[in-house]
């Protein structure tokens, strides 16, 4: 009977110790996510790679606390500061929330580096509030889309402190017609290891489908982007190993000859040093190596959600422009007032008289890819526009082939005809460019007063590097380029060029605008510049 009561006494002395520090670890566990949490709001406030009208900030609220177990809300809220005084129904229009609920409880030992807490089982969800989707979301109605999730992630993790994460995205559709999306879903699967959860961070992102059919698109043809792998490594380096973006054109329209495009981007690498998980300090791009395609334009990587591709078909081959925009909204814009692909029935023959309205400047050169497809040939001779400055004019001219184009790879005619002969001139005074690039800025919906100020400077500042470079001649304050491409051979301001050559060319050129040349490709870029000119 004695053996038994001390059995039970030190079964109930041990049970009240496994509470006891149960509890106190939960006590520890919050006070040190409550201090983490005060410091990254801190930094967040001062860090100056947030843009200045944003405010980003981490909320915590306590759900449960017992003895075995606690569980901590964490939200992640981005909102606009011009909301910040608003009604907080209000300002819910355009705020967007990353929830992440942890639940803690005892730990197997007490020397975690890190955090003092072990993750058991987590959920989090990503919600976009209706807003956003004008009511479309899900194609169900705003009261409903406001709690759908889009991704529901499941965080798991044994006593080694080895956290696993598996999670899908699920399949949602935007269905507003200026901008329908479907987004087919995916898998996203990552580990963590808790010993060192700031160093080694590793995450597969698989079978992620996305396909944008957009109006402003040419005629319905549908961009096609898809993520077959891509991790976080250790030390932050975040590397798609695999990335494809595909334009394919719609052979259901008689459109202007864009054909199926494909951008593969490999070793593209992004570096977070401080916060791997927010990435909001000491950013930094590295780009090793774009196959094929051209990007044009790269802003501010942290800030990029939409690719707009537009291109070309000559001869055999291709030649495919890519521009980068930061927002739907800059890309819808620009392309739709100033440069519209879609292509329309017009008159074969189009001449266009000179006019003193930019308006009518881009309006012409609207009119003149909508008549493309059904002339055999076309010459503008010329258009131009002018000011005060000087003038603008642009000479062109295309041919196409008599017959359809044939892709001898798959065995199929396409409904479009090749360019057999493109000749492009453009001759602009330096002093008119500022004012045409304001414009096109104005359109964007920049005040036009920043704009010219910006423009003149970026004129000034790139009109060198760009003669440098081979893009562009200057002579007596007038800026010339010329592109010919006939017999499958292209000039680029009098210098031959093979299609490899040019393809190349135009890639670096893009790069080393965009501040990604390597060294070595620069010196490859004067080096052709050099060669081409040395040979002529």
């Amino acid at each position: 009977m004695k053996k038994i009561f001390f059995t039970l006494l030190f079964l109930i002395v041990l049970i009240s110790a496994y509470l006891g520090f149960s509890f106190y670890s939960s006590v520890i566990a919050k006070q040190k996510l409550l201090t983490l949490i005060e410091q990254v709001n801190v930094d967040l406030s001062e860090n100056k790679h947030i843009p200045p009208n944003l405010s980003i900030s981490l909320n915590h609220r306590e759900l449960e606390n017992n003895l075995l177990s606690s569980q901590h809300r964490i939200i992640v809220s981005i909102v606009p500061k011009s909301e910040l005084n608003l009604p907080s129904n209000q300002q819910n229009l355009k705020r967007y929330n990353l929830d992440l609920t942890i639940e803690s409880g005892p730990f197997p030992t007490s020397n975690l580096v890190q955090f003092d807490f072990t993750p058991l089982l987590s959920k989090y969800t990503l919600e976009i509030p209706p807003s956003v989707f004008d009511r479309a979301f899900l194609n169900r109605p705003a009261d409903i889309a406001r709690t759908d999730p889009i991704a529901v992630m499941t965080f798991s993790s044994s006593f080694n402190r080895n956290i696993s994460v598996s999670g899908n995205f699920l399949p949602f559709e935007y269905s507003q017609p200026k901008m329908p999306i479907k987004f087919n879903g995916g898998n996203v699967n990552f580990s963590i290891s808790a010993h060192d959860i700031i160093s080694n961070l590793t995450m597969n992102l698989e079978d992620v489908d996305i396909k944008l059919n957009s109006p402003w698109i040419p005629s319905g043809h549908i961009i096609d982007a898809i993520v077959s792998q891509s991790n976080i490594s250790p030390r932050h380096h975040f590397k798609f190993s695999s990335f494809s973006f595909k334009y394919l054109a719609n052979p259901a329209h008689n459109d202007f000859n864009l054909g199926d495009k494909e951008l593969n981007i490999t070793n593209f690498k992004f570096n977070i040093s401080k916060y791997p998980i927010l990435g909001m300090d000491n950013f930094e791009l590295k780009q090793n190596e774009i196959q094929r395609e051209n990007i044009t334009e790269i802003e501010n990587a942290l800030l990029l959600d939409n690719l707009i591709i537009y291109g070309l078909n000559f001869g055999s081959g291709d030649l495919t422009f890519i521009s980068l925009h930061r927002s739907f909204q800059d890309a819808i814009n620009f392309y739709t007032n100033a440069f519209n692909f879609i292509v329309s029935e017009e008159s074969n023959r189009t001449t266009i008289n000179p006019d003193p309205s930019i308006d009518s400047f881009l309006a012409s050169l609207e009119s003149i890819f909508r008549s493309l497809e059904d002339n055999p040939g076309y010459q503008i001779s010329p258009l131009n526009w002018r000011n005060s400055q000087g003038e603008i004019t642009i000479n062109s001219e295309v041919l196409f082939a008599s017959n359809l184009s044939y892709n001898s790879s798959n065995n199929t005619t396409s409904p479009y005809k090749n360019i057999n002969v493109f000749h492009l001139d453009i001759a602009a005074a330096k002093g008119v460019l500022p004012q045409l690039i304001t414009h096109i800025d104005q359109i964007m919906g920049i005040e036009e007063s920043v704009a010219m100020s910006k423009n003149s400077q970026l004129v000034d500042n790139n009109i060198g590097l760009l003669v440098n470079s081979g893009v562009i001649m200057l002579n007596d304050n007038t800026v010339r380029f010329t592109f010919s491409y006939a017999n499958n051979s292209y000039v680029l301001n009098g210098i031959p060029y093979s299609r490899n050559q040019i393809l190349e060319f135009i890639s670096l050129v893009s790069l080393r605008q965009s501040g990604l040349l390597s060294p070595a490709n620069l010196i490859k870029l004067n080096g052709y510049i050099a060669e081409q000119t040395r040979s002529n």
